[in-house]
């Protein structure tokens, strides 16, 4: 299960980076794979393709894949929701003549900003 996961991650990592129909062929090969493992497991347990039992161990496999999906997606819903909010800094600005322009610029680093004025 800890390949099959790592192999999600892989695949959830390499996604932003891809055209629409590359994901989508990686996609079709993480499902086929996915497939091929879950054949595999059941088959190990005795079930041969076409029997009840097979069926019913493929349906729960996919219910605890699903299961587990939706367990993913809430914890990182609960650490969107809990993550730390930013909050704005007031900062006092020297007193400048009034013939001098400021020139100042912000860049972002993940959740940082950096402001640098000349």
């Amino acid at each position: 299960m800890s390949r099959l996961l790592l192999s999600w991650l892989a695949v959830c990592a390499l996604a932003g980076c891809m055209s629409p129909e590359e994901r989508a062929a990686r996609a079709a090969a993480y499902q086929a794979q996915l497939e091929l493992q879950e054949d595999a497991q059941c088959r190990s347990y005795g079930a041969e393709p076409g029997s009840q039992t097979y069926v019913q161990c493929r349906m729960l496999l996919q219910q605890q894949a699903a299961q587990a999906e939706a367990q993913r997606r809430a914890a990182i819903m609960q650490m969107l929701i809990n993550r730390p909010q930013i909050q704005p800094v007031q900062l006092q600005t020297p007193a400048l003549p009034s013939n001098q322009s400021v020139n100042c610029t912000t860049n972002y680093v993940g959740a940082q900003a950096f402001t640098h004025c000349n």
